[in-house]
């Protein structure tokens, strides 16, 4: 029998407020898709500490290393969720906005959207189902990001 996870993160806050604003509403929809999808539909809240605000390297590394870990096999479904701020640059990629991103140089300090699929490349991993939610500006963009590099 299948294990279903959540895996929910965003960002609420930037070093930049002046160019990407203070987000005050998602922390309740980390909330919200949690309560619905851990209440009614019987999915396991995963890797919490991604949770509000965090890091590229973090969400890349904590990610990746869950994904090995054994806890999820090829039966299991995982949903991704991501809310904050996101950006298209033009003749490049969708990027997520995260706390840290310099609006300067947003390609170096960005998470580019797609880089959230390469952890599924890994040796070790068995997942096979798996739908990433991307709740951003542009997000339609990152989403034919991750299904051009898939």
């Amino acid at each position: 029998m299948p294990n279903y996870y959540l895996v929910a993160c965003g960002t609420s806050e930037s070093n930049y407020p002046e160019i990407y604003p203070h987000l005050e509403r998602v922390p309740n929809d980390l909330s919200c898709i949690n309560n619905i999808l851990t209440s009614q539909f019987g999915y396991t809240r995963v890797l919490e500490c991604l949770s509000l605000n965090p890091s590229a390297a973090l969400i890349k590394k904590e990610f990746a290393k869950w994904l090995i870990s054994g806890e999820c096999t090829a039966e299991d479904c995982i949903v991704f969720y991501y809310s904050g701020h996101g950006e298209y640059l033009l003749g490049d990629q969708h990027c997520l906005i995260l706390k840290e991103t310099d609006p300067a140089i947003v390609g170096s300090t960005s998470l580019p959207t797609d880089e959230l699929i390469r952890p599924l490349q890994n040796p070790g991993v068995t997942l096979s189902q798996i739908l990433f939610i991307i709740d951003t500006c542009y997000s339609g963009e990152g989403a034919g990001d991750i299904t051009q590099y898939a």
